[in-house]
């Protein structure tokens, strides 16, 4: 999921478009924070232990490029429908936790 469709999903759910440019950056950075953050352990704690200590390993070493490359060959993980899942899941628990 690219960040400008995660941006715009986020605008979407939280009706946020009308705040300034300013408030909506702030807004947006924590929380594509935070729903990259769920779907990493989402993806980590669905893993065998071999596999995760091997992500782990190359989280820490490559860049974003080989990560995906990594889940998407060896694991089989869609990192764009792992992230759109998060994002929705995470954006529901946001607007029904009133």
């Amino acid at each position: 999921m690219s960040k400008q469709i995660l941006a715009d999903l986020i605008k979407e759910k939280l009706g946020i478009a009308d705040l300034s440019v300013e408030e909506q950056e702030k807004i947006l950075l924590r929380l594509e924070e935070q729903i990259l953050r769920r779907a990493t352990l989402d993806i980590l704690e669905s893993l065998p232990a071999g596999e995760k200590a091997e992500l782990e390993a190359i989280i820490s070493a490559s860049d974003d490029e080989t990560i995906v490359r990594f889940l998407r060959e060896k694991l089989g993980v869609n990192l764009d429908e792992v992230m759109t899942k998060t994002a929705n899941e995470h954006l529901a628990d946001l607007t029904n936790s009133d």
